[in-house]
């Protein structure tokens, strides 16, 4: 768990909208390139925040720019039991664009690859850190929880892979989840108030996978 203190929190609330969903497939390359992907409306100061999801070798992510502005890697996890999975929240500032191109490097090539990202826009962001972060990785089990503490007028995302059918049962709002074998899915939520300790749970069949939270004001 990572936590960041924030001096001189101001009035105006930050907020989130949730823009979609880009997947893409890749044989034998440590490189995905995403094209297309929603980012909202430009405004000044407007940062883009990635849910990714991946599996199939997954290793891990080395890198990334969206519409070529290099990432933070805010909080990742890797499961490497049987095929790998591996799941990461990033982000960048991006003023510009109705969509963008979204470039992922992982340290090695993978046989194959399917990368799922979400894609938020956000405004009025205090701090280009994460708040706080937390992620668990779990093999043979029915649940995943991560635990982290929220930031009045922030917001909180999550995101997941999963081997089996699952969902993020309690404290985040999912936004999608889409099944193909495989289970991928995000949450997101606009935080009101301070909190310490909240749990952020996936809940489905018996599965291997991860889970990835962050927190931010």
């Amino acid at each position: 768990m990572q936590f960041i203190m924030i001096d001189g929190v101001g009035s105006v609330s930050a907020t989130i909208e949730f823009q979609g969903v880009t997947e893409a497939h890749l044989l034998s390359s440590d490189v995905v390139t995403l094209t297309g992907v929603p980012t909202g409306t430009p405004a000044v100061g407007r940062r883009i925040y990635l849910t990714l999801s991946s599996y199939g070798g997954a290793t891990a992510l080395l890198s990334a720019t969206i519409g070529g502005v290099a990432a933070d890697i805010h909080v990742q996890q890797l499961q490497l039991t049987a095929i790998g999975k591996n799941a990461a929240i990033l982000s960048a500032v991006l003023p510009a664009g109705t969509d963008t191109t979204v470039v992922l490097t992982f340290d090695i090539p993978s046989t194959t690859y399917t990368v799922f990202v979400g894609s938020f826009a956000a405004y009025d962001v205090i701090s280009p850190a994460a708040y706080d972060t937390d992620a668990d990785a779990v093999v043979g089990q029915t649940s995943s929880s991560v635990v982290l503490d929220l930031r009045a007028d922030g917001f909180l995302l999550s995101t997941a892979v999963t081997s089996q059918p699952a969902d993020i049962t309690a404290g985040s709002t999912e936004v999608y989840n889409t099944t193909s074998g495989i289970t991928y899915m995000a949450g997101m939520d606009e935080i009101a108030a301070d909190e310490a300790g909240h749990t952020v749970t996936v809940f489905g069949g018996t599965f291997t996978g991860v889970l990835v939270a962050a927190s931010f004001r």
